[in-house]
């Protein structure tokens, strides 16, 4: 942030001004451009600190239901001394007593001594409630979504989870003080030069993910925001791991991983994301995903088994402006397969991919990447070890413009996998043949 020294100045006297005007005030100040501002008494400096006296004064502005968690001033793109405001409705607050646990689960261990209840943002410029928007839930969608953050947790989580005071290890000397938690830490998160942003997160049911959501200041809309995330037809505001701590360097692009062996997982996830700044949303724009056949993680192949496992993609014959379905099968020969991945490509420009049905009995990863001229499909499953597996069936649309013909649909980056071991495996390549006499699709024996 640019001017950190002069800014940290403003805002304390900013801050002073407005928690002593709020609370009644008798002399004149001069306001930010040399006007005259709030009028207000001498805050003794013994009385109370800058941030209690801020927290009262802001928390006069709500009405009482609205509880004031925490608050971060920025100034405005017009020069203008703001705050953007986490307030909490229906809130709960959690007993004297309770306690942090060092072996808690990971979930409790984020929301920590937690407020629970519904959260909001709003945007205070002034002495004025700009606007006020509520922290949607994830999932599923809710009225009065609830939340629990936390009031108090561990040295070690706050630094983690919110970027509060200086970075500590786990188990290093002090790690499991007890602390309050601040919430709101402004950082530039989308690479415009502004630290207008910040992230929030709450516990998931897996350790090392946790749901993070981008919410702050807009100053094309003049309010205060909740930043949506966009893929493909689907628009949220929590997604796993996707935005950084904010200590990280600011970017308007984030590459977002689901690493091989991540509490089991089989399957690489590599999403791509840009912010828009047209629509002030982060937008999903590159999503790829490869079977693991790693060894322990690391990026060397093993040797491939003997035994072979061939997959097949099927044929169908149609007419100029016709739409066949493509069947892709397996023979896994005695094999336990767990993961198929291939590529589909179609010759010319005669036909178009049009989607992939690759969904099986739970439990299932399917994911295809649909191009024009191609389909690549990765489908991770307990498959079963029957002479001949349907693995996925795809639709193509032949052009008006296509010639009679018989066109081969290849193969390519075929990987056949049991867990993490890499399993000998062959392709056959398909076939369309465009015949105008055909009356009906179907698929060709």
């Amino acid at each position: 942030m640019r001017g950190t020294s002069s800014y940290m100045l403003t805002w304390r006297a900013l801050a002073v001004i407005i928690a002593v005007t709020l609370n009644g005030g008798a002399s004149a100040v001069v306001g930010a451009h040399g006007s005259p501002g709030l009028r207000t008494r001498t805050a003794s400096p013994h009385s109370e600190d800058t941030d209690t006296a801020t927290r009262r004064g802001l928390q006069k502005l709500f009405s009482p239901e609205k509880r004031v968690r925490d608050f971060a001033p920025f100034v405005t793109e017009r020069g203008e001394h703001a705050f953007l405001v986490l307030f909490v409705t229906g809130a709960k607050e959690p007993a004297d007593s309770e306690q942090l646990d060092p072996m808690a689960s990971c979930g409790s261990m984020d929301a920590g001594i937690a407020l629970v209840g519904t959260y909001h943002i709003a945007l205070v410029v002034g002495r004025h409630i700009i606007n006020e928007v509520t922290i949607p839930s994830s999932d599923p969608p809710t009225t009065n979504p609830t939340f629990a953050f936390p009031l108090r947790n561990f040295r070690w989580v706050n630094y983690w989870g919110w970027g509060q005071g200086a970075r500590i290890e786990y188990g290093a000397p002090g790690f499991e003080d007890v602390e309050p938690t601040k919430l709101l830490k402004l950082a530039d998160f989308n690479g415009d030069g502004h630290a207008w942003e910040f992230r929030l997160m709450h516990g998931g049911d897996v350790c090392g993910h946790a749901p993070t959501l981008l919410a702050g200041y807009s100053a094309k809309q003049r309010r205060a925001i909740v930043c949506p995330v966009i893929t493909g037809r689907v628009t949220q505001y929590w997604y796993d791991n996707l935005f950084p701590h904010p200590e990280r360097i600011a970017s308007s692009t984030i590459l977002h991983e689901f690493h091989c062996g991540d509490h089991g997982n089989d399957v690489l996830e590599v999403e791509g994301f840009e912010y828009n700044p047209g629509i002030e949303a982060w937008v999903m724009t590159r999503r790829e995903s490869h079977l693991c056949i790693e060894e322990s993680g690391q990026t060397s192949l093993p040797m491939p088994m003997p035994t072979e496992v061939q997959v097949h993609i099927g044929s169908a014959r149609g007419r100029p402006g016709d739409s066949v379905t493509i069947p892709l099968t397996m023979e896994p020969h005695g094999m336990e397969v767990s993961g198929v991945e291939i590529e589909m490509m179609l010759p010319y420009s005669s036909f178009e991919m049009v989607g992939c049905d690759c969904n099986r009995a739970e439990p299932y990863s399917t994911d295809t990447k649909i191009a024009s001229t191609n389909a690549r499909v990765v489908v991770v499953a307990p498959f079963s070890n029957t002479p001949i597996v349907q693995v996925c069936t795809c639709a193509v649309h032949i052009e008006t413009s296509a010639e009679p013909g018989a066109y081969s649909i290849a193969s390519t980056g075929l990987l056949v996998a049991h867990g993490f071991e890499h399993l000998h495996a062959t392709a056959t390549d398909g076939q369309i043949v465009v015949d105008p006499s055909e009356v009906t699709p179907h698929a060709a024996p």
